[in-house]
């Protein structure tokens, strides 16, 4: 099966380069476009199967691993592993995994902090968690990118055609009130790149903004639709 994979790589550039500086208190309005997502989800009968939010930060200091240390120590909840420029923090509970990473920069003053937090079920109560976490675990305002992946319920199922994914794609992009600047149409798979002016950030492709990445794979006939919502890009297998 062909798959597409955003690499690390390739969002921490787009992350440095391309997307627009927050403005203070964004935090909770970029974590909201999960819940508009999932919005969507539901009025279109997909069947969420998990989410991710993952933001990140690249900070100047004058000792790393100082920092590093006393973050450690304040998020005692999390089990930590060491490794020679990087340290991993990971924390689970029923409802969620988080990942805190410390990475360091050779002979540098700065370090890039990294933070995931996915699940199956979405609530105001992990929203929340989400804004306080980041707020105390950041020092100015992250870079955010949420993702959403679910499926059509059984309606969907014994539908494969080129042109009805690509036309079920293009419905789904209406409902974010988005236009696609980019587009890939194969005979089981459709992404869109688009932008949408309900949301302050983007990032630039060529001479255009996007700040929503959509995309639909359905394998063979019978099988489901499978769908994955990202802001402003996909940050998962697809």
């Amino acid at each position: 099966m062909k798959k597409r994979w955003i690499g690390i790589a390739f969002i921490l550039l787009f992350m440095l380069s391309a997307y627009r500086a927050y403005e203070k208190g964004e935090a909770k309005e970029e974590i909201k476009k999960m819940e508009q997502i999932i919005n969507v989800f539901n009025k279109n009968d997909i069947q969420m199967q998990q989410w991710t939010v993952y933001a990140r930060e690249s900070i100047h200091t004058p000792d790393p691993r100082t920092f590093i240390q006393q973050k450690v120590k304040e998020w005692s909840s999390f089990h930590w592993t060491f490794e020679p420029q990087k340290v991993i923090g990971k924390h689970e509970t029923s409802a969620y995994t988080e990942t805190i990473q410390f990475i360091t920069v050779d002979h540098r003053p700065q370090l890039i902090v990294l933070y995931e937090v996915k699940g199956s079920d979405w609530n105001e109560k992990i929203e929340r968690m989400i804004v306080k976490q980041t707020s105390q675990l950041f020092v100015k305002e992250p870079t955010f990118f949420t993702c959403a992946k679910g499926e059509f319920n059984g309606k969907m199922k014994g539908v494969l055609f080129k042109h009805v994914l690509f036309e079920q794609a293009v419905r789904l992009l209406d409902e974010f009130e988005a236009k696609p600047v980019e587009s890939l149409n194969e005979e089981t798979f459709v992404s869109l790149s688009a932008y949408t002016g309900q949301w302050k950030t983007s990032l630039a492709t060529g001479n255009q903004q996007m700040n929503l990445q959509l995309a639909l794979r359905q394998e063979r006939l019978g099988s489901p639709m499978t769908v994955i919502v990202g802001t402003p890009i996909i940050t998962a297998e697809y």
